[in-house]
């Protein structure tokens, strides 16, 4: 499978910084300084909602930002076809898992950002306003269907690469050395990227809570669970490392600082991973 990286791998860290200036002007510093009762007043009005709005999602894009960006691109450039929002954080450098968590509910199939102030600052920016632009399907190498809110990979990857947002790479570029382990869990540092940026949103993706068992190598230690199908090719371990990697990264201040809707799909209680 070709992988792909971004051409300005700082482009994350980037927008980001920009998100944060928005948040660092008048408006919002007034709203911070004022006081607490007309504060309140306002964020009761139709501005002031969209105010909260803007400041959540800079923040959920904030705390969900991977630091090796490109392991999330190919991540999600490995699906059939993306939301247009998903899309736009992919090529951004940001991680599109921000879509599931602004909605904060796993059962709604059409996820988009929320907040007119967050979608307009996307969707000015030079690459939210590109692929806006972009063909749709019934055209010419149309890869876009608005109607569905679906952008299909394929064409989207030949799009950016020609846009010069994306470019192919090999595996060797997006990890560390093979050699080097993380001192909090012993799992090798690629690995672990690959854990981080996966295990999220493959948990977000669930309409019911799981098991470290569920997840790896079931109770008869010969099933492969549905995560370690998916991902032990890349990982280059077996189910069963999938499994005693799972049972050390739970016990992690990263896990702990993941969102509780992705924590709750996977509860690290022994009843629960002693089931199934």
């Amino acid at each position: 499978m070709k992988k792909y990286k971004l051409v300005n791998e700082n482009r994350g860290d980037e927008i980001i910084a920009m998100l944060e200036e928005i948040l660092d002007g008048d408006v919002f510093d007034k709203l911070n300084k004022g006081p607490k009762l007309l504060t309140k007043i306002i964020l009761k009005t139709k501005n002031g909602k969209e105010f909260e709005l803007y400041k959540e999602g800079v923040a959920l894009i904030k705390e969900l930002h991977h630091k090796q960006p490109n392991l999330t691109l190919n991540h999600y450039l490995a699906d059939n076809y993306l939301s247009f929002d998903e899309s736009v954080l992919c090529i951004l450098g940001l991680n599109p898992i921000v879509v599931r968590a602004l909605n904060n509910n796993p059962r709604v199939i059409n996820k988009k950002i929320k907040g007119v102030m967050l979608k307009n600052f996307i969707m000015e920016i030079p690459e939210g306003r590109s692929l806006s632009k972009a063909p749709r399907i019934g055209k010419e190498f149309g890869f876009i269907s608005d109607a569905e809110d679906k952008i299909y990979t394929d064409g989207l990857i030949t799009w950016a690469i020609k846009k010069k947002y994306i470019e192919e790479t090999t595996n060797d570029e997006l990890i560390d050395s093979k050699k080097d382990k993380d001192p909090e869990t012993g799992i090798l540092l690629y690995r672990l990227k690959i854990y981080k940026a996966t295990l999220p949103d493959y948990l977000n993706s669930l309409d019911l809570p799981t098991s470290i068992r569920q997840l790896s190598l079931n109770s008869n230690e010969q099933t492969d669970g549905e995560y370690s199908i998916q991902i032990k090719s890349v990982l280059g371990v077996g189910s069963a490392s999938v499994k005693k990697n799972l049972e050390a990264l739970v016990k992690t201040l990263w896990w702990k600082n993941q969102p509780e809707l992705i924590r709750d799909k996977l509860p690290t209680n022994k009843q629960t991973h002693l089931k199934n």
